[in-house]
């Protein structure tokens, strides 16, 4: 089997373990959050971005312990364990539902996973955040909202948050919605100063080659930007600049993080329904239902679990019937 096929079947895998594991609602949602989550997510399989949660929460809590607690025991502590998470389908739930609430800010996990202990330990609790429990509900949910908010633009203001997949090099552009919006994200980060036209032109439109240097012309007059491009060509004539390597890309990796996830396609969505890849991503999905010989067995073994509790609790009432005293009238 060549590298491409492997690398197909290992992410077909990781989409049908998903739809085996959780319920039609939860896979649903993919769909929507794929324009919301952070850049490197919306090529990454759910399941493999929620593992990836899953390890980033482990580091920042044995940091946090580190720092906070102890720091000879950090080593042993984690916070949420690999095992439970294969295991455990309370604790897969938990930590699928968690990374959800994350794709939904747009924040980096590392980010947002920080920014909820941060908060925590401002707030003087006791205990580090469980993963379902760094959304903080009820009273504190608009100071965490602001917090958070806050947390996330000091660090993205500052160059921080770097996006790494290969999807957003130019040489593999192929019109996806991600694709643009990423490079609107970073045309918006130097128009409201993050970044100066001249230094982004050089990291994103040379080094790291995300984005064309054409696409920069919108955000200044004709001449300031043929006096930039003038002056770049300088600073490339007398300075060394490495431009990054392009990894080899297979097909699948330009898949975006919904793709062909059973019940995520859904045509009138706004995201499916911009989406080019979208016939042959339904179709995968519809292979994979076929494949598990039903809709979702998650929503059905929740049935089957229903049914069984409700027989049981009316063979109960009958029996308590059954049970009460006779009386007879006088």
């Amino acid at each position: 089997m060549s590298e491409k096929m492997s690398s197909q079947q290992l992410r077909i895998n990781s989409l049908f373990e998903a739809a085996t594991s959780f319920t039609s609602e939860s896979l649903t949602v993919e769909s929507d959050l794929v324009s919301l989550k952070w850049f490197d997510y919306r090529f990454m399989s759910p399941l493999d971005a929620t593992k990836h949660f899953l390890a980033v929460y482990q580091d920042v809590f044995r940091r946090k312990f580190r720092q906070e607690v102890d720091a000879a025991g950090a080593s042993s502590v984690s916070g949420a364990h690999r095992l439970h998470f294969d295991r455990d389908r309370r604790e897969r739930t938990q930590m699928w539902v968690a990374r959800q609430r994350a794709d939904v800010t747009g924040m980096r996990y590392q980010e947002y996973i920080e920014a909820a202990f941060d908060f925590a330990l401002q707030r003087k609790r006791e205990r580090f955040p469980r993963p379902n429990q760094l959304h903080f509900p009820g009273d504190a949910n608009q100071y965490w909202q602001t917090f958070r908010v806050n947390f996330w633009n000091d660090r993205l203001d500052s160059g921080l948050a770097r996006v790494e997949h290969p999807a957003f090099r130019i040489e593999n552009y192929c019109g996806l919605p991600a694709q643009d919006d990423y490079r609107a994200f970073v045309l918006n980060q130097v128009k409201k100063g993050a970044s100066q036209l001249r230094h982004a032109m050089l990291i994103y439109g040379v080094t790291r080659r995300q984005v064309p240097l054409k696409a920069f012309a919108s955000l200044v007059p004709d001449d300031t930007f043929q006096q930039e491009i003038e002056a770049l060509k300088s600073d490339l004539g007398r300075l060394r600049v490495e431009r990054e390597a392009l990894a080899p890309v297979t097909p699948d990796r330009l898949w975006l993080s919904c793709f062909g996830l059973p019940h995520a396609p859904n045509r009138s969505k706004p995201a499916c329904a911009t989406c080019p890849r979208f016939a042959r991503c339904d179709r995968v999905a519809e292979k994979l239902k076929s494949k598990m010989g039903c809709e979702s067995p998650v929503d059905d073994r929740r049935r089957a679990q229903a049914r069984d509790r409700k027989r049981r609790q009316r063979e109960r009432d009958k029996h308590a019937q059954q049970m009460l005293p006779v009386t007879t009238a006088v």
